[in-house]
């Protein structure tokens, strides 16, 4: 197994581990609707999040979206604590596909 494969592999069972017993995950669609635009769904049947799907996701053969909290709830729970709340469509790593957002939302919360 070359380095790349390995630490593809490492990451995606951190994550695994993390959610392992997780059924709020969503897949994207194949291929896009009628929009022109991808969707997500859930999964059928239940399934759990395996680690072969979060390989593949982390491999950027397909696209989940993973939660640690629903995220009505997570809103709702920052809300109640007064926080001020951004959301923006954004990945899980938003520090390397939108560096320029999060160094935004930084220096926002700094002042």
């Amino acid at each position: 197994m070359d380095k790349r494969n390995a630490s593809s592999l490492g990451l995606a069972t951190r994550y695994w581990r993390l959610f392992v017993n997780r059924l709020a995950y969503t897949m994207q669609s194949e291929k896009p609707g009628n929009n022109g635009k991808h969707y997500y769904y859930k999964p059928k049947d239940g399934r759990r999040l395996s680690r072969e799907t979060v390989l593949q996701h982390v491999n950027g053969q397909i696209t989940i979206g993973i939660y640690a909290i629903n995220p009505e709830t997570q809103r709702f729970m920052a809300g109640r604590m007064g926080a001020d709340i951004r959301s923006h469509n954004v990945d899980h790593t938003p520090m390397y596909t939108a560096p320029g957002l999060v160094v935004d939302v930084i220096l926002e919360a700094a002042q």
